[in-house]
């Protein structure tokens, strides 16, 4: 079967989708991945074929417009305002994107897509192809919790308080990008605009909703259980996680300082772009500082400049492969994306989480509910005491490390990825 895989977005985005993949070429399919040049090395090394989209997240997230986005986190009036804003500074940018979604999915059995590139199954539509969503972060609308944007977890009036909280946030969330959405279909697919479906309203999720196609989440099941309301088509299959080759290995300075003493504690905000990586840095530096212990710091796409930070105790890298390095340290600072916090969930290590934006939010809630983290910090109003308070916690107090080794147990007990290929299999099958 020749499968096309589409997803957008900073390698939190992209790396389940290389252990999605690399899980369907074991099975024997033919497997292409539609993203950004960025990632180019990392889909060769997992044996995967890339259609290479236009663009660069790095400066995405970088732009003046992001930063006011991800300051809205929590009050969705003003993000549907600045998301609007964005999707008109970059529709035309978008075009070629969608477009080239479209040349990258010629001659596929099946289209499995992600959150963040939800057009693919316009292309699927027009095609007459199956497709799979395939999901990282929840949006199914739940009486379990509320939705991801949401400044609580958990409505006050209950669950059906949370159902109506999916539903009002469903629509307005979908409003920002319809119009390019109904007009690609139109100009590029021959297709209509999409339908209006009570009582969710219209779009891309909307439509597969109603039609029921599968659903997949790479999420495990340990940190998420499967909500009761959630129909059969949707499985949280468990986690999906990037492989590391076994040629892999560190850089030679890292290894030696990994060897030399007890595990350091991680501090990395991986793709974040904040925009003021001096008065992160500062604050990184004043934490470590204060905590008098070994670390390493993960300088990623820039929060954290890496320019004057090592030290004897301190050592910097650009980027280290989660999967490697989270058995490897004795707790994780991040800023709490999907990705990296099911790599730290797996990994059986407590963690500091000051989320940035998006979902972030929601995984902090959960590792605070799971027991191996404290409660998230604020990004926008960190301080160096706050930051070394919270770390000097998770490294002294047993409770955080008890609950992340007791849940990593769980998780080494589940294959989210032959779990997620069988479902793929089962929905070719019944497309056929």
């Amino acid at each position: 079967m020749r499968v096309t895989i589409v997803t957008l977005g900073t390698l939190g985005d992209v790396a389940p989708y290389l252990g999605l993949g690399a899980g369907l070429v074991a099975r024997g399919h033919r497997v292409r991945l539609a993203t950004y040049e960025r990632y180019a090395e990392a889909i060769a090394a997992v044996g995967l074929e890339h259609h290479v989209l236009p663009g660069d997240p790095a400066r995405l997230m970088k732009s003046e417009i992001t930063q006011r986005l991800s300051r809205t986190s929590g009050r969705v009036t003003v993000y549907v305002r600045e998301q609007e804003k964005l999707m008109r500074a970059i529709a035309e940018k978008a075009r070629l994107v969608m477009d080239g979604a479209i040349e990258a999915c010629r001659g596929s059995d099946l289209i499995v897509y992600s959150l963040t590139a939800v057009f693919a199954a316009s292309i699927a539509e027009a095609k007459g192809l199956p497709a799979v969503q395939a999901f990282v972060v929840p949006v199914t609308p739940t009486r379990a919790f509320g939705p991801l944007l949401a400044k609580r977890q958990r409505s006050r009036f209950g669950g059906l308080g949370n159902l109506a909280t999916h539903l009002v946030y469903g629509w307005l969330l979908d409003k920002p990008s319809r119009w390019i959405h109904d007009q690609w279909r139109r100009e590029s697919l021959d297709l209509p605009p999409m339908p209006l479906r009570f009582p969710f309203g219209r779009g891309p999720l909307t439509e597969a909703r109603h039609r029921r196609w599968p659903l997949l989440y790479g999420i495990s099941p340990s940190v998420l259980p499967k909500p009761a309301d959630w129909g059969e088509w949707i499985e949280v299959s468990g986690f999906w996680p990037q492989p590391v080759s076994d040629d892999w290995t560190p850089p030679d300075d890292l290894a030696a300082f990994l060897e030399a003493g007890e595990p350091p504690i991680c501090v990395g905000f991986s793709s974040v772009g904040s925009g003021d990586a001096e008065r992160t840095t500062q604050i990184v530096r004043g934490a470590l500082s204060r905590l008098g212990r070994r670390a390493l710091v993960l300088s990623g796409w820039g929060a954290i400049d890496d320019a004057d930070l090592a030290s004897p105790t301190v050592h910097v890298a650009r980027h280290v492969p989660h999967a490697w390095l989270a058995p490897r340290v004795a707790a994780m600072v991040h800023a709490g994306g999907a990705g990296t916090s099911h790599e730290v969930f797996r990994a059986g290590i407590p963690s500091v989480i000051v989320p940035y934006t998006g979902d972030q939010f929601f995984w902090a809630r959960r590792a605070e509910a799971l027991g191996t983290a404290p409660p998230a910090l604020s990004w926008w109003d960190l301080t160096a005491d706050q930051l070394a308070g919270a770390m000097k916690a998770v490294v002294d107090e047993p409770r955080y490390r008890q609950a992340a080794s007791d849940l990593a147990g769980r998780i080494a007990l589940e294959d989210g990825v032959a779990r997620a290929v069988t479902a793929i299999e089962r929905a070719a099958v019944a497309a056929a």
